[in-house]
């Protein structure tokens, strides 16, 4: 058996290496493969090719809109047995809607039964089969801000943001990751390994797989600090994206220590070298 996908070799790779059904497969054809994904046939066909089975020996299972509107495009053997073409013309079969996007994101693991229903080419009875779906868990995000000691009016500081996966492996969809800075702190920079980072923003964006149980290289965002900044404040950044509908937010409370000489020289000199 061979799986057929429209989506990315590197996420369904990482999904069915957390699904127990791996091992039933001998070849896996992504939208990489090909030239045209779904609804065109080339990813069906290219994996009957991989199989080294003709076409119209195989048998689709799909439970996406754009696989069921290739179907039809297909020479593929229906259900029950080899047809003269001239019957196979006047076989259906019926494919069930697929599972909804609430079902997906529940956020717990589920099963659902695909069934599909073959009738005619002579033949009065209505086949059935049925297929058991185990359905894993999406993604599940989670943000964590941190700093090391105060800050200091006309100074700099540095915060340290991670975001991690609690749940199943991420879609491979963009997500972005935001600080929304309180007044009296400016940024001065912010990068991370892997992440794409805007300054003006202060927000970075990656869409590379994040597999369960497992966090990115953390993002470092530098800050230059008001000589007019309050003794305290608190920071906020936000994650959504890659799969997850779910906007996760983390604060960092922040001390602010008073300059000595705010009103002197050095705090002037300081906050306008670093502005």
């Amino acid at each position: 058996m061979a799986v057929a996908s429209g989506g990315v070799r590197v996420v369904i790779e990482t999904t069915m290496r957390h699904l127990p059904y791996r091992g039933l497969f001998t070849a896996v054809v992504t939208r990489d493969e090909v030239r045209q994904g779904k609804p065109a046939p080339d990813i069906f066909l290219k994996a009957a090719d991989t199989l080294a089975v003709p076409p119209d020996r195989c048998l689709v299972y799909e439970d996406s809109d754009e696989g069921i509107e290739a179907r039809p495009r297909l020479d593929l053997r229906p259900e029950h047995g080899d047809l003269h073409p001239q019957q196979r013309a006047g076989r259906r079969i019926q494919l069930p809607a697929h599972h909804t996007e609430g079902q997906r994101l529940t956020g717990r693991p589920h099963e659902f039964t695909n069934t599909a229903t073959v009738t005619g080419g002579g033949d009065t009875t209505t086949h059935t089969a049925t297929d058991r779906v185990i359905r894993g868990t999406p993604p599940s995000l989670t943000i964590s801000k941190t700093h090391i000691g105060n800050f200091a009016q006309g100074g700099k500081g540095t915060y340290t943001i991670t975001v991690a996966n609690t749940g199943g492996p991420t879609d491979g969809s963009a997500f972005t990751v935001q600080d929304m800075l309180p007044p009296g702190l400016t940024a001065a920079d912010i990068s991370g390994p892997g992440w794409t980072c805007g300054l003006s923003a202060a927000a970075c964006t990656r869409s590379d797989v994040l597999p369960a149980g497992t966090s990115y290289p953390s993002i470092t965002l530098k800050v230059k600090v008001s000589c007019h900044a309050p003794h305290g404040v608190t920071n906020t950044a936000t994650t959504t994206g890659g799969g997850d509908t779910t906007t996760h937010t983390a604060t960092d409370p922040t001390t602010i220590k008073r300059d000595r000489d705010r009103d002197g020289e050095r705090c002037h000199d300081d906050h306008r070298l670093t502005s």
